[in-house]
């Protein structure tokens, strides 16, 4: 008995002493530092290579920061032989002080800098460019470099793609892309080629897009930051939302009593209608709610959605085509550079939205019959008919029975 136990003993320790040294030999490094600055290429190749081998599989987590585009990255560094793309020889390399210029900056092209880990890029670049040790540290140039090139991904990937399609169908997540969009753009990095030209080369190259990238470097010039109260309407709690009404309003500079004055809050919400050029009726109603909440924090989100939808629509528009756009209540048909036809048009409320469509037309039909949608019928025509039988005819529609014969 005492010898298997023994034996066991042998055992546990045999394994124990193999777990400690696979764990040993697979743990990343906290640091490299090298001397000479002409061997520190050779080291940052090898601490890439094995960084981006030890986290795969894992949460692939480098230096605190999240790698996404963890498996576009790994195709282009596996073409690049593992060499550094943003670094040589103990400094940052020109397009690597473009590219979190880029990043600072990038707002003018509708995106946020919190995305492109931008703090996280501030303190590397402080960091290196200062602290004379930090600079010999292989392990940290390799992480730096990784980090970036998942900057440069997420920026290829959302001035080509945006944000608005499913992550399923995200360029990140197709196999074909990793060589026919990532791995082209950053060979174009490893040939040399300036960093502002390779992301403004996969931006649209649509029209609209670029007249609405000039009026918003204009917006962003006098963009107002400051964070402002925001309203939720329709409301349940009508106190709490007079009290949070007249908070808002006084943001605006006018001026509220303390008391909960109706005829007071009425001269005043008049005032600002004025102002705004709405309609002046002294209530607090939805036009009056929804200016309010719209400031400029919130006017660039709109422009930034509306530059994600340019990058929907095909890289080559069609020698004829039609352009709705709905927010404007406008259709376009282009035949080549001119506009055929410049129509209005009626499109859906926000609760019963037209939906968007990128489609081949293959026929068209004047004066078409309407059918309305089930979810219209029950949410605005059933209601209308309780309140006025003659509700279809002053819409224009009529109701069919199942021979297709009108029903009174």
């Amino acid at each position: 008995m005492c010898r298997l136990r023994n034996i066991l003993y042998a055992v546990f320790f045999v394994l124990t002493i193999c777990s400690v040294s696979c764990r040993q030999k697979t743990s990343l490094k906290n640091n490299d530092l090298v001397a000479d600055p002409v061997q520190m290429n050779g080291k940052v190749k090898a601490n890439i290579e094995f960084i981006l081998s030890e986290v795969e599989g894992d949460k692939k987590i480098i230096d605190s920061t999240q790698i996404v585009y963890y498996y576009p990255i790994l195709q282009s560094y596996g073409n690049n032989n593992y060499n550094s793309f943003w670094c040589n020889t103990e400094k940052l390399t020109s397009n690597a002080n473009l590219l979190i210029r880029f990043v600072d900056s990038c707002a003018k092209v509708g995106l946020f800098k919190e995305d492109y880990h931008f703090k996280k890029l501030t303190q590397l670049k402080y960091v290196l460019d200062t602290d004379s040790v930090k600079r010999m540290d292989a392990v940290m140039w390799a992480h730096a470099d990784i980090i970036l090139s998942e900057v440069f991904a997420a920026l290829l990937k959302d001035l080509k793609q945006g944000r608005l399609v499913v992550d399923s169908a995200s360029y990140r997540n197709d196999t074909t892309k990793y060589r026919t969009f990532f791995d082209i753009n950053f060979g174009k990095i490893r040939n040399g080629e300036d960093v502002i030209s390779v992301l403004t080369s996969v931006q649209p190259k649509h029209n609209g897009y670029e007249k609405l990238k000039l009026a918003l470097d204009k917006f962003i010039d006098s963009m107002d930051l400051k964070d402002y109260t925001f309203l939720n309407y329709p409301y349940k709690d009508s106190l709490s939302f007079i009290k949070l009404f007249k908070k808002r309003i006084t943001e605006e500079g006018f001026t509220v009593g303390n008391n909960v004055d109706s005829i007071e809050l009425k001269d005043v919400v008049k005032k600002y209608q004025v102002s705004k050029g709405l309609v002046v009726d002294g209530k607090i109603g939805k036009s009056v709610v929804k200016r309010l909440n719209l400031n400029d924090r919130q006017k660039f989100t709109i422009i930034a959605i509306t530059l994600d939808k340019y990058k929907l629509l095909p890289e080559k528009m069609p020698q004829k085509y039609v352009f709705v756009n709905l927010p404007a209540y406008n259709l376009k048909v282009w035949s080549a550079d001119t506009i055929a036809v410049n129509s209005k048009i009626i499109c859906g409320k926000s609760t019963t939205p037209t939906p968007h469509i990128t489609s081949l037309i293959n026929n068209i039909v004047l004066y078409p019959t309407w059918t309305v949608p089930m979810s219209i019928i029950k949410k605005e025509l059933l209601p209308g008919l309780k309140r006025n039988t003659d509700y279809l005819t002053k819409k224009g529609l009529y109701l069919l029975d199942t021979k297709g014969e009108k029903v009174d």
